[in-house]
């Protein structure tokens, strides 16, 4: 009788732990952000000209995990000279993971089989992915009981389960679920076994192991903003203390961090990774609707929230500005201070061009005469300049600017920030409506659907191909070019600024 007992006792253990670890499942919808894995080179996306894919749905073999778990370690260089022979008739010496296997199996965090073999190309269920995690943490020597109860067990004590959406924990694991574990153990205090036992280290995984520093505080200097280096930022941490560090992430531009809360991981003095604290609804990208300067309050276009801006710091264009240098339906970012005040009011005016050429040597960019907008020169100059490329949001040089490519530059001061863009839109022009007095929506028929575009502050219309342009001001200015396949340049907000028609 009392061996039934256990039994269901343990029946009902496993019923519970199992139901706490299936709260969701993950799937196309699920949002996860893996930069901080991939800052740290523990993992590694499929890149491509669209950005990086984790293929989070794809499931993940022993072979990949052990070489995952062998990274967070920060062992991934000694495994290239571990590679070689293996104790598992399944692991070739010349196999790919043989170097973190062997790495992987020396540090207990994963074992082969009682007939010699590994099984590298098996795929990982989602409980031997928590027993990984947990033996990665060092826990392993003190996990009891049966499995896999035990180390579920053990997982859900160490919070690795917390906020982790699983579909099935006895299929295979995917690389979102293995990412999201190993995301949770980072932020998890390993133990330690000494001469006098076991003891949990003073700090996470990730400071411990990985030798890496957290900084929690509002960016407060950047090159551009407050004229730091280049690729530097500037933290106000608790206290007012400030911190500077080097930016060695291409993919993090400290100036789009500006007047933001975040949260840095440090290595060797420099910043590897950096993550948005700011709340998302306290951050509005909108355009000015109006502004009252004897309440120094300002109105905003997209929600017509009016906010106090009395202690922001505000900024035009990269420099110190004033509430009256705010001009109706300008673009800012507002960031709010968290009860309804701004912060930092961040104002940004750019001049949408077109590349006739550019001269590297002179540090010259050329744009199209008959393309510029009112008043602006045909010529950028960047000579002296602090200058910031950027194609996407990918960091480029000025040589990789090509001719026919739409540029959206700020000139201020010694600073100069350039967005090219080369993204083009092909089909029939069908119809023009009318926006507002100076902007239309351009409707396309194309080869797979139709779509329709709205166009820029100004626009400019090619009848010969590019040959010459014309500036649009009124919906006639539309009428050569109705009806016939044209080509459409778009900014860097997507809208069109330049028509070719062939």
């Amino acid at each position: 009788m009392k061996k039934h007992w256990q039994r269901i006792s343990f029946i009902i253990t496993v019923i519970f732990l199992f139901n706490l670890i299936l709260p969701a499942a993950y799937g196309a919808d699920s949002v996860q952000d893996f930069s901080r894995l991939q800052a740290l080179g523990i993992v590694r996306g499929y890149t491509d000209e669209y950005g990086t894919d984790f293929m989070p749905g794809q499931s993940i073999t022993r072979a990949e995990y052990a070489t995952l778990a062998v990274s967070a370690l920060g062992l991934g260089p000694v495994a290239v000279t571990a590679k070689g022979k293996t104790n598992f008739k399944d692991v070739p010496a010349w196999h790919w993971a043989s170097g973190h296997i062997n790495l992987a199996v020396t540090y207990d965090i994963i074992s082969g089989y009682p007939n010699e073999t590994f099984k590298p190309e098996e795929n990982v269920s989602y409980t031997e992915a928590l027993a990984i995690a947990v033996r990665l943490l060092g826990y392993g020597p003190t996990v009891q009981g049966d499995w896999p109860v035990n180390y579920i067990t053990k997982a859900a004590q160490l919070g690795l389960l917390d906020n982790v959406d699983i579909a099935d924990s006895t299929e295979p694991a995917t690389r979102g679920e293995v990412f999201q574990i190993i995301e949770r153990a980072l932020d998890t205090k390993p133990l330690v076994n000494g001469r006098r036992g076991y003891w949990e280290e003073d700090g996470s995984f990730l400071e411990k192991r990985l030798g890496v520093k957290k900084y929690e505080g509002t960016v407060t200097g950047t090159p551009l903003y407050t004229g730091l280096n280049m690729d530097y930022v500037s933290i106000r941490l608790a206290g007012d203390n400030t911190v500077t560090l080097p930016v060695t992430n291409s993919e993090i531009d400290p100036d789009n961090y500006y007047g933001l809360r975040v949260r840095v991981i440090e290595k060797g003095d420099k910043v590897l990774h950096l993550k948005v604290l700011t709340d998302p609804g306290d951050i509005k990208d909108t355009t000015v609707k109006s502004k009252d300067a004897a309440k120094k309050t300002l109105t905003l276009s997209a929600s017509s929230q009016t906010v106090s801006v009395a202690n922001a710091v505000i900024k035009k264009n990269f420099a110190d500005s004033s509430l009256s240098s705010l001009g109706t339906y300008e673009s800012i970012k507002v960031i709010l201070d968290g009860s309804g005040q701004a912060a930092y009011v961040l104002c940004t005016s750019y001049t949408t061009g077109l590349v006739q050429g550019v001269e590297v040597s002179n540090e010259k960019i050329i744009l199209r005469s008959d393309g510029l907008w009112p008043g602006k020169s045909g010529t950028i100059n960047l000579q002296g300049k602090r200058v910031k490329i950027f194609r996407g949001a990918k960091k480029i040089s000025l040589g990789e600017i090509k001719k026919g490519e739409v540029l959206d530059y700020i000139e201020a001061g010694n600073a100069c920030y350039i967005i090219v863009t080369d993204k083009i839109k092909e089909g029939k022009l069908t119809s023009v409506t009318v926006s507002t007095s100076t902007t239309w929506k351009l409707n396309l028929e194309e080869k797979l659907e139709n779509s329709t575009i709205s166009t820029a502050k100004y626009i400019y219309v090619s009848t010969n191909n590019g040959d010459s342009f014309t500036k649009v001001s009124k919906s006639d200015d539309f009428r050569p070019v109705m009806g016939q396949n044209i080509k459409v340049l778009l900014d860097k907000s997507g809208k069109a600024a330049y028509v070719i028609c062939r």
